[in-house]
């Protein structure tokens, strides 16, 4: 890529790793006792009526404007039904803990572990915290226990997300981000703000070698969402714009950390029709480019690559893989296919949860149904819509296991058998 997209790709990810960062310092160790949640989500417009009037940039390797148009979700054969097995992780039965989001899913040491978001009622109240359950067969799972608590901040109880697991040979590393919202925003003690304030946003992260006992949460200077490893041994954390990477093997020193950015400019071309981008996930292609795929509020989902194992990325454009303002994610199967779990009909509400394969990294046109059935809300609470969200995914043995919330409330857990995926 030329100087110049590289210059802007850097100034990027400088003017954003404040909105990342926490005070300036040093990692330092942090315990149970004391503090911004992530953006909460907000139902958007989806909008699928845009059209491009710009040329690609010369320096691509290809033309990536084209390509990612040509991604696409559709189907002659409509959306399977096959035989799945699904495992309640949490359902909420009490009252109590009411929310429950953003799942991660790990495979560590012969087990499976699952992280996710724990409130009180709404979306991202303050005292949110960090929860996990464990299974040896990924589908009896053990009753969930407090990871991280929540932690006191300066004026009301913080705000604590699972943001992801990593498990190398040797050490599982659970993720979190921390905040704390603004003083004059509260409404109510452990209720978070109708309008989000939120400061000293910062990421945190705790270690295990045995899967039962943990490290103290230590604090980070940034923040990580989600981190993916590729076929170098790379890890490259998923965000919207900013994405850290570390060739650390285990994925916990933080100090080993670098920092690519994506340059949004492209975005100001549509006019102001769209507002969200948020939230990304990637799969490594067999040429080894990486291939991001945003979430955004446009009804689908947008793409960029890097040929570099991350060091620079592409601007995002436009895919015609549809999408319902919701998160997805992408791998790779055993036999080389390219797979995404998602949220595909625009507007359904997050009902079905489709698994969509692909032979080729465009055409995702071999669909099936993992969950499709009704399901009415328990809890009321603040930005609890959507049924089958979030998920994250992994293949152990002869299944791919997708772990997701249910609408917002409750955590489950679904697995396919590769041998039906034919």
């Amino acid at each position: 890529m030329d100087k110049v997209r590289r210059l802007a790709g850097i100034l990027s990810g400088i003017l954003l790793i404040p909105l990342f960062a926490c005070c300036a310092g040093n990692n330092e160790r942090f315990d149970h006792t004391e503090g911004s949640s992530m953006e909460s989500e907000t139902d958007q417009e989806s909008r699928s009526d845009l059209s491009w009037e710009t040329e690609p940039s010369a320096d691509n390797e290809r033309d990536i404007v084209a390509y990612s148009k040509s991604i696409n979700n559709r189907t002659e054969n409509g959306i399977k039904k096959v035989a799945v097995e699904t495992a309640v992780i949490f359902d909420p039965q009490d009252g109590d803990w009411t929310f429950s989001h953003g799942p991660n899913i790990v495979y560590f040491k012969g087990k499976f572990y699952v992280t996710y978001s724990s409130g009180v009622k709404n979306e991202d109240d303050c005292g949110q915290r960090v929860m996990i359950s464990s299974s040896e067969d990924g589908i009896v799972w053990s009753k969930p226990e407090v990871l991280l608590d929540s932690i006191q901040g300066e004026h009301s109880l913080c705000v604590l997300q699972a943001s992801g697991l990593t498990a190398s040979d040797e050490v599982m590393t659970a993720f979190m981000t921390c905040g704390e919202y603004e003083k004059e925003s509260l409404r109510a003690p452990n209720l978070r703000p109708l309008e989000d304030g939120t400061k000293n946003k910062y990421g945190l992260y705790m270690t295990t070698t045995d899967g039962v006992n943990w490290e103290p949460a230590e604090k980070m200077t940034f923040l990580l969402y989600r981190p993916q490893q590729i076929s170098s041994g790379r890890w490259i954390g998923m965000g919207p714009t900013l994405f850290p990477y570390t060739d650390d093997k285990n994925c916990n020193d933080m100090n080993s950390f670098r920092f690519a950015a994506v340059y949004l400019g492209n975005i100001k071309r549509y006019d102001g029709k769209i507002s969200m981008v948020t939230e990304s996930k990637m799969y490594e292609a067999a040429d080894g480019i990486l291939h991001m795929f945003y979430r955004t509020n446009t009804g689908v989902m947008w793409h960029s690559e890097s040929y570099n194992s991350g060091f620079d990325w592409t601007e995002p454009y436009p895919t015609s893989f549809t999408n319902d303002g919701s998160m997805f994610e992408f791998g790779t199967l055993p036999d080389g296919r390219i797979f995404c779990v998602g949220n595909p009909t625009v507007g359904s509400g997050r009902n079905p949860l489709v698994l969509s394969l692909s032979e080729n990294g465009v055409d995702f046109d071999d669909q099936y149904i993992l969950r499709d059935e009704p399901y009415t809300l328990k809890y009321e609470g603040m930005y609890k819509g959507g049924v089958y969200a979030y998920p994250d995914t992994i293949v152990v043995g002869d299944y791919l296991y997708a772990v997701y919330s249910v609408h917002k409330e409750g955590i489950s857990v679904t697995r396919i058998s590769l041998a039906s995926l034919r």
